[in-house]
């Protein structure tokens, strides 16, 4: 339970766990959920239009659609976190 939680093993667990497994091991974050409906969101869509990360008439109908207080497609969705991930990096945690 303790590493599906992601809090970190005592040392001396984690080394008696290395030794018997012969490897090392690492407590990798779940990527961050993003639910997508206030206005930060609406931002983060202009930056990508404002960027050029993406299809721009995609993006402006995604726009409009969380404007209007819609939920998206799960396509939409899917492609919004793509460009979200692999295009902005660390210009996401800018905003």
């Amino acid at each position: 339970m303790t590493l599906r939680k992601g809090i970190k093993l005592y040392d001396s667990d984690q080394k008696y766990l290395e030794k018997k497994l012969n490897t090392q091991f690492v407590i990798i974050k779940k990527p961050e959920i993003i639910n997508f409906s206030n206005s930060k969101d609406l931002q983060l869509v202009k930056k990508l239009i404002k960027l050029g990360i993406g299809d721009t008439g995609r993006l402006e109908f995604i726009h409009e659609t969380l404007q209007k207080g819609n939920s998206l497609y799960q396509s939409d969705e899917k492609y919004l976190k793509n460009n979200i991930n692999v295009g902005l990096g660390g210009v996401l945690r800018q905003l």
